[in-house]
C-alpha cells in the first residue's frame, strides 16, 4: 500500500452509495445538507506526513468547523431561496418586481422618530382673582420652518384648579399661535365646574397637524380638557362623571384650520379664562410637554 494512500471508511463509502442513487446527502452528524468538499462530512481529515519514524499521521479539524456540511454551498442556497420567496411575495401583492437583478427593491415603512421637543419641570404660576385670558405655561417658541408639511405636535398638560363656595364658575381653555394676543388655533367651550372645589385636576390634550407652510400657513388643532371634579366617579352612573369638553377652532363645534405664519420663531401657548372674578378661583399648571410626532 502506498504511504499517501488512505482507504474508504465505511461512511465515505456509504456517502458515495447515497449520491448514486440521488438520496439526501447526511453529514457525520447525520444533519441534512450538502457534503463539505475538504473533509467528505467528516467534520476533519487525516493528514499523513514522513519523518525519522516512519509515516506519521495528524488529525486536522475541517475548515466546516467540524459539522462536515459545505456551508459555502449551504449559504449561497440559502441565498438563492430567499430572493426567489422575496420575488415571489412582490409578483403576488403587484409590488415592483426587477426580473433581471438578484436585488430586487425591498420596500419598508417609514421610519419616524417621536421626540418631546418642550416640557415643564417645575410648576406654573397660579391665575387668580381674574377674567382675563392669562398664559397657564411659560411660552413655547417654535423655530422658523419647523412646522413642516405633515409635522404633527401633540401638546399635553395638567394643572390643579380650585372654586369658590356659591355662584357660577367655569373655565375656558385656549391654545394660541403668538402669545395670549396671537392667533387661537382651538379652545374649549365654557366649562361649568363644581362650586367648593379644592386642588381638583384638569387635564389638556391636543394635537396640531401642518397642512401647508409658509407665511400663510394652515394648521389644523383638535382635542379634548377634561375637569375632573371631587367626587370618585361610578360606572354606568353620572355620580362623579368628570366635564369632558373638545378643543376645536370654533369652540364646541366647528373643528377648522388656523392660517399661521409659519416662516418665523413664533410662541405656542395655552391660556385659561376664568368665568368669575374670585381670589378663590385659583387654576395652577402642573405638568407640559409638547411631542413631534414626525
Amino acid at each position: 500500500m502506498r504511504p499517501d494512500y488512505v482507504p474508504f471508511t465505511s461512511i465515505q463509502r456509504d456517502a458515495l452509495i447515497a449520491m448514486s442513487l440521488n438520496r439526501p446527502q447526511r453529514n457525520i452528524h447525520g444533519d441534512l445538507g450538502p457534503r463539505c468538499p475538504t473533509c467528505s462530512g467528516l467534520g476533519s481529515y487525516l493528514r499523513l506526513g514522513g519523518g525519522e519514524q516512519g509515516v506519521t499521521k495528524s488529525t486536522t479539524r475541517c475548515g466546516c468547523d467540524g459539522s462536515g456540511v459545505d456551508l459555502v454551498r449551504l449559504e449561497r442556497e440559502d441565498r438563492e431561496i430567499l430572493w426567489k420567496r422575496i420575488l415571489k411575495l412582490e409578483s403576488k401583492f403587484g409590488l415592483d418586481v426587477q426580473s433581471k437583478s438578484r436585488h430586487p427593491k425591498i420596500k419598508m415603512s417609514r421610519q419616524y422618530w417621536m421626540e418631546c421637543i418642550a416640557w415643564a419641570t417645575t410648576d406654573g404660576a397660579a391665575i387668580a382673582s381674574s377674567t382675563t385670558e392669562t398664559i397657564l405655561f411659560p411660552n413655547v417658541t417654535i423655530p422658523a420652518g419647523y412646522m413642516a408639511d405633515g409635522r404633527i405636535l401633540r401638546l399635553f398638560a395638567n394643572g390643579k384648579y380650585s372654586t369658590l363656595g356659591s355662584g357660577t364658575v367655569s373655565h375656558v381653555y385656549q391654545v394660541r399661535w403668538g402669545g395670549v394676543a396671537g392667533t387661537l388655533i382651538c379652545k374649549t367651550g365654557t366649562v361649568t365646574l363644581l362650586i367648593s372645589m379644592t386642588n381638583a385636576l384638569f387635564e389638556i390634550e391636543v394635537e396640531l397637524q401642518t397642512r401647508s407652510n409658509g407665511s400663510t400657513g394652515t394648521v389644523m388643532g383638535n382635542g379634548k380638557a377634561v375637569a375632573f371634579g371631587g367626587t370618585a366617579p361610578t360606572i354606568g352612573s353620572a355620580t362623579g362623571a368628570p366635564a369632558v369638553s373638545p378643543m376645536t377652532n370654533g369652540g364646541q363645534t366647528v373643528p377648522a384650520a388656523a392660517t399661521l405664519d409659519l416662516t418665523a420663531d413664533t410662541a405656542l401657548s395655552i391660556t385659561l379664562t376664568h368665568g368669575a372674578n374670585s381670589g378663590s378661583n385659583t387654576a395652577t399648571g402642573l405638568q407640559y410637554s409638547i411631542e413631534s410626532k414626525n
